[in-house]
């Protein structure tokens, strides 16, 4: 378990643009995809946040 992101790692995180596929932990991950979740299919920030997830899913 990682621990709490700091003010600024969280704004860059939920400031994040949909062609930006930096994903740093699993945390992050979860932000993305609840920022990025109705973008569609052209969004490579939330299908990277899922690969993420779903690797740490497993």
């Amino acid at each position: 378990m990682s621990a709490s992101p700091t003010s600024p790692e969280r704004h860059a995180w939920t400031s994040q643009q949909c062609g930006d596929t930096w994903i740093t932990g699993l945390d992050h991950a979860r932000v993305v995809l609840t920022v990025h979740g109705g973008h569609g299919p052209g969004c490579n920030a939330y299908l990277a946040a899922l690969g993420r997830a779903s690797s740490v899913c497993q």
